[in-house]
């Protein structure tokens, strides 16, 4: 889960938590790779260190196990106690040739989130695109988290530090324009991780993941499977 290295990241989760957006009222999560339709990075049913991660039997379900479990993570992550579920969800598959291909590599979904505490009971639309064949994105990650008193946008690509913010006026719409907010530098992951090993925390707002994180991100990523398989 390094993509919680980006500064951009904790900034946001910081906002959220000091209620910047409000109740939040949606969210899309999104994560963009091309490598299966140009050759930027080799060619992906020649060389051994692509074709594992395109063959079912080798990989987690693919580009839900690959990319998909940075995106439910970071959901998880920005919003801590909010309930992920999964509603509707199309994907398409490797091509297979011999003992290469088979699993997902595009994968969209819908769901909801559902708050705990203040705003309990509160749910909001969720969304999720992932794909390994988005031409024109080599590695492209990227959230929107809209509540009833602001928005937040992360772009990696645009900025790994910076969080893109617009309020909410008096009309209720957005205001127009977002402002740029630059978020303090943070210890990364990695460091955050040996801290923890050595039962030293670095801080209450810890950056990396534990066993139950990953746990609860393989569930997610177990009924999304199951999802794909029963509407695709």
């Amino acid at each position: 889960f390094s993509k919680r290295n980006a500064t951009a990241v904790s900034h946001a989760r910081r906002l959220v938590a000091d209620g910047f957006v409000g109740c939040v009222t949606g969210a899309r999560f999104a994560y963009l790779q091309s490598w299966l339709v140009d050759t930027t990075w080799g060619i992906w049913n020649e060389e051994e260190r692509w074709r594992w991660r395109t063959t079912e039997s080798a990989s987690c379900y693919g580009v839900l196990g690959d990319l998909g479990s940075h995106l439910l993570d970071l959901a998880r992550f920005i919003l801590p106690g909010v309930s992920l579920s999964f509603v509707t969800a199309q994907g398409c598959r490797t091509p297979c040739s011999s003992n290469t291909g088979g699993a997902w590599e595009a994968v969209s979904t819908s769901g909801t989130g559902m708050y705990a505490g203040e705003y309990a009971d509160v749910h909001f639309p969720v969304r999720f695109e992932m794909s390994r064949k988005a031409a024109g994105h080599l590695d492209h990650l990227f959230f929107t988290i809209t509540g009833d008193q602001g928005t937040l946008d992360v772009d990696l690509d645009r900025s790994k530090d910076s969080v893109f913010v617009s309020a909410v006026s008096e009309t209720g719409l957005p205001e127009v324009g977002a402002a740029e907010l630059k978020g303090e530098s943070v210890e990364g992951s990695y460091t955050d991780f040996i801290a923890l090993l050595q039962n030293n925390c670095l801080s209450g707002d810890r950056l990396s993941a534990d066993g139950e994180d990953g746990h609860s991100v393989q569930i997610l990523l177990d009924n999304l499977h199951r999802l794909l398989e029963a509407q695709t």
